[in-house]
């Protein structure tokens, strides 16, 4: 796992703003606008990749202040799960 500061306006910034649009707005019925974009041009964007650089998560540090950032818009994409073995099937096990 590789945790980057990345750019605004980079593709990696536009990686993050899908994966927030689909995990935190999608499900509100919401969108971000050109204006709600544009003013996290000062913000600070982390963003997490995986090994194989699959962005897995990412957030959002607002300067509030000299001494306070606001961590807002955290997403995190999960992995998906590994496949379950059918009910009834051996597990493996040679005991």
């Amino acid at each position: 796992m590789t945790i980057l500061n990345i750019e605004f306006a980079t593709p990696e910034y536009d990686q993050t703003v899908q994966l927030r649009d689909k995990i935190l707005r999608q499900p509100l019925g919401l969108q971000f606008s050109e204006d709600q974009l544009s003013a996290e041009y000062a913000d600070f964007h982390l963003a997490a990749f995986s090994d194989d650089w699959v962005l897995r998560g990412c957030l959002v540090l607002t300067p509030k202040d000299e001494k306070t950032l606001k961590m807002r818009q955290v997403a995190v994409r999960c992995p998906a799960p590994p496949p379950r073995r059918p009910a009834g099937a051996a597990s493996g096990w040679r005991g």
